[in-house]
């Protein structure tokens, strides 16, 4: 199966096109990562305002990708509610493509954060390994991915360094295993699709979680 279709590729060698696209696909995935990652919480949005502080009104509106416009302030904020990373960086258009394509529930939630899920990442590997690992690559080669498939190196070293690296994988998958032994309650709806971009969001911007 494709990434995208063809019709969109060439959609997309229009500049206009890609930053509507970027703007709309990126709050898209936003808005709908909350709305998961709350609904894998067992949280309704009045609990999950109250561990905010804040409004109902205020996490209505970070869940409708119409008003998405998210500064820092705000991503950290729910980084720190939903106890989760955050990673916010400039990439190819091509891999922002690959990260936006699955915006279904189940790719969208992520674990709180494990102490033993950093065990993993204490142990020594093969120099080669790790030369064979840009640092992108190995951002992009995080536990979802390890846990769907074999990675595959742009140089791939050797074999030996390849068993090393599905050796992590099998470990990530571990301790990703042992963080999800409770059932999470399904999602309230379903949430937007893929390349449902044509229906552009407005630019209202959101403060920082502010009280209404």
């Amino acid at each position: 199966m494709s990434v995208i279709s063809k019709r969109l590729a060439d959609e997309l060698a229009e500049k206009k096109m890609r930053d509507a696209y970027l703007s709309a696909q990126t709050r898209t995935k936003i808005t709908n990562q909350i709305r998961a990652i709350r609904s894998q919480r067992g949280w309704s949005q009045g609990e999950f305002a109250k561990i905010l502080g804040k409004p109902q009104s205020n996490v209505s509106r970070l869940e409708n990708r119409e008003y998405g416009s998210f500064t820092l302030n705000t991503l950290f904020e729910l980084a720190s509610a939903f106890d989760v990373g955050l990673v916010v960086e400039f990439a190819p258009y091509e891999s922002f493509l690959l990260h936006t394509r699955d915006l279904s529930i189940e790719n969208l939630q992520v674990s709180r954060f494990s102490r033993r899920a950093l065990d993993v990442l204490t142990r020594d590997y093969p120099t080669s390994v790790e030369q064979g690992m840009s640092g992108a690559v190995a951002a992009a080669q995080n536990a979802a991915t390890f846990s769907q498939q074999i990675p595959v190196l742009p140089s791939a070293p050797n074999w030996d360094a390849q068993h090393e690296i599905c050796g992590l994988a099998a470990a990530e998958r571990t301790a990703r295993d042992d963080r999800s032994s409770l059932k999470e309650p399904p999602a309230e709806a379903p949430l937007a699709p893929s390349e449902n971009f044509f229906a552009l969001p407005s630019h209202q911007a959101i403060s920082p979680l502010e009280s209404s």
